[in-house]
């Protein structure tokens, strides 16, 4: 407008230079002539340059500084040429509803699809903006500078695109709606295990109910699904660069589960039952029994998991008064027996580590006794002797599935506890063509050296009047033997793998055909001679004959 008010005026002054002039003019005159001879030749070089760019008449020279849109122009293909502001307005509205209403970004999953239009996505035109860039098209610049621009739109065109605009952040709100409908996650099947019910030896009397079973509870898991999102983001923006309809494939990770509940189903399975039998003296040792019963109830229904390992003596923690452990006769380094907080637990932690063994766990730490020990139940080199803060028993669950532990004691018809047992479940181990396998521990004894001469002490400081003294009257002497007479007994154990082996009884198998066999550890039981104590037996004092009483004199 100032442009249009600034050439008004220049053609004011032109026409006032036409006027006649008088003789006596002063110097302001002289400039009005000056000036009025400047505008003449400003009109001149403007018709020269229309005559030499051969475009007489083909602008009007009015529409430089029109308020409407110069010739040529398009908005999306619209001619608008010509129009005002307002009208182009109006059109380009009607326009830009059209193409909005056609935003389509379709994701697709498997048989499920989401749809997003404009409004989901809060898509917009500025038309405002589209509109004043399209009027400014060709009415920028000085005279001349608008008289070329206009001059290329007429011939060339100028066509300018509805712009639209996505919030970005009710896209991402769009896309990641998809992932939380898609997205899922896996679940492991699970397994609970609770052997507080359950009873092996009426299991063994029905051996066509399989009751063991009462004892898990398994429930399936599901697979697990994880869209991918930076797939579908980057498929998007490659496809919205293109147009404003966008189709987009989604693909999800598949995550399953690590055990299915067929898996776990086998997994309780009966590997072993391990049993060790409490001999005749220590059946009224009610400390020791006791202390037994104690250890062996820490593994009633212990799990052990793939890759948990399992220490004994964590287990079962310090034994203290404290903690309900009592004195029974456990090994001392002289190897001899004295009571001691929690004797006997060896005889657990030996049948406990029996069960890992079979199922096939692999072992960690477990050393021998003193001397062999529940060779009886087990056969040589199969005792774990424990000790707190020196001696442990320590294994780990290196399979892919669960081993699971039920302890009990056996009590005889009397009342009395006859046998430690523990059961073993977990996933039967295999060869490569899927044949059950069976382990069983196999022993060489290298060595079995009988000790040197006993070492006779004489028990001068009456130390040992409480224990039980032997008479040999041949040779005057009691004897006490303080530390029975030990072999030196070398033990190589081997772990042998069985097929098609015969259950004689539950989780007892015997016979077989021999698949592997793999050396699991050499025990040395060091020897000690006797050590006897001595002292004699005391010589009977003659007892004197009574002497003849002579009556009292009168």
């Amino acid at each position: 407008m100032t442009q249009r008010k600034t050439h008004k005026k220049s053609t004011g002054r032109k026409r006032a230079s036409s006027q006649p002039s008088t003789k006596k003019t002063t110097s302001s005159n002289s400039r009005k002539k000056q000036n009025g001879s400047g505008g003449n030749f400003g009109w001149l070089l403007l018709a020269l340059f229309v005559v030499a760019t051969g475009i007489i008449g083909a602008i009007s020279i009015r529409n430089l500084y029109s308020e409407n849109i110069a010739d040529g122009v398009l908005i999306d293909n619209i001619d608008i040429s010509g129009m005002t502001k307002e009208e182009a307005h109006k059109i380009v509205e009607e326009a830009s509803q059209e193409k909005l209403e056609n935003i389509s970004v379709t994701f697709t999953y498997e048989d499920k699809s989401w749809h997003f239009g404009a409004e989901e996505l809060q898509a917009t035109i500025n038309i405002d903006d589209i509109v004043d860039q399209a009027y400014e098209t060709g009415h920028q610049g000085n005279f001349i500078e608008r008289f070329k621009a206009q001059q290329d739109i007429k011939s060339l065109g100028a066509a300018i695109d509805l712009s639209i605009t996505i919030n970005k952040i009710a896209l991402v709100d769009a896309l990641s709606d998809v992932r939380r409908e898609i997205n899922n996650p896996m679940v492991e099947a699970s397994i609970d295990f609770d052997p507080t019910d359950y009873d092996f030896f009426e299991d063994k009397k029905t051996p066509d109910v399989d009751m063991s079973r009462e004892m898990f509870t398994i429930k399936e898991g599901s697979i697990g699904y994880e869209m991918d999102y930076d797939s579908a983001l980057q498929q998007l923006n490659d496809a919205l660069a293109k147009g404003w309809n966008a189709d987009i494939e989604v693909t999800a990770k598949l995550t399953h589960p690590q055990l299915t509940a067929a898996e776990l189903e086998e997994a309780t399975t009966l590997i072993f039952h391990s049993s060790s039998k409490i001999s005749a003296k220590n059946k009224e040792n009610i400390n020791r029994n006791s202390n037994i019963a104690k250890a062996i109830g820490h593994y009633k229904g212990l799990a052990v998991y793939p890759g948990e390992t399992i220490s004994y003596n964590e287990i079962l923690g310090e034994r203290t008064l404290e903690d309900g452990w009592l004195e029974a006769p456990t090994i001392t380094r002289e190897k001899i027996l004295v009571d001691a907080l929690g004797g006997g637990i060896c005889q657990a932690s030996t049948t406990i580590f029996n069960a890992a063994f079979m199922s096939g766990a692999k072992i960690i730490d477990r050393g021998p006794h003193s001397w062999p020990a529940y060779y009886l139940d087990f056969g040589y080199g199969m005792d774990a002797m424990v000790n707190w803060g020196t001696d442990d028993f320590i294994f780990i669950n290196d399979s892919d599935y669960p081993i699971f532990f039920n302890t009990y004691f056996w009590y005889d018809t009397y009342g009395k506890p006859g046998y430690i047992d523990v059961d073993v479940y977990t996933m039967p181990q295999k060869d490569e063509d899927g044949n059950r396998l069976h382990i069983r521990p196999e022993w060489v004894k290298e060595e079995d050296t009988p000790p040197g001469e006993p070492i006779i002490r004489e028990d001068t400081e009456n130390e040992f009047l409480d224990k039980e003294w032997v008479a040999d009257f041949e040779k005057g002497t009691y004897t006490y033997t303080y530390r029975q007479p030990r072999n030196t007994v070398k033990i190589r154990v081997f772990k042998v793998y069985y097929k098609d082996c015969i259950e004689t009884e539950p989780g007892i198998w015997e016979d077989g055909v021999e698949v592997k066999r793999e050396e699991s550890h050499f025990d040395t039981y060091t020897g000690v001679a006797a050590i006897i104590y001595v002292k004699p037996i005391p010589v009977a004092t003659p007892t004197p004959e009574p002497t003849p009483d002579g009556g009292a004199s009168g």
